[in-house]
């Protein structure tokens, strides 16, 4: 039997969070990174900021989630090796 007011997905503010924080994310790419190399590779910024935004976003989430297994120089580090290589 379903308990009354269990809540099973995420909560409003989350929901919230996750597509203000997309949104930001969203124009931080378009305004931050030439994207040179995959343009040159004939990709539309379209569907590298399509890609790479929601992968950022839910890297992040998944980060906060699972208490930091990784230090934030680390995360940094990491996150900016692959955006340099497929944004720059």
């Amino acid at each position: 039997m379903a308990q009354i007011g269990l809540r099973t997905g995420p909560s409003k503010g989350a929901l919230f969070f996750h597509k203000r924080f997309l949104e930001f994310v969203i124009e931080d790419i378009r305004n931050g990174w030439e994207m040179t190399e995959g343009k040159k590779s004939g990709l539309s910024e379209d569907v590298l900021v399509q890609f790479f935004a929601p992968a950022y976003v839910e890297l992040v989430e998944w980060w906060f989630k699972n208490e930091m297994p990784y230090p934030p120089h680390v995360m940094e580090e990491q996150v900016g090796t692959i955006l340099e290589k497929n944004l720059s």
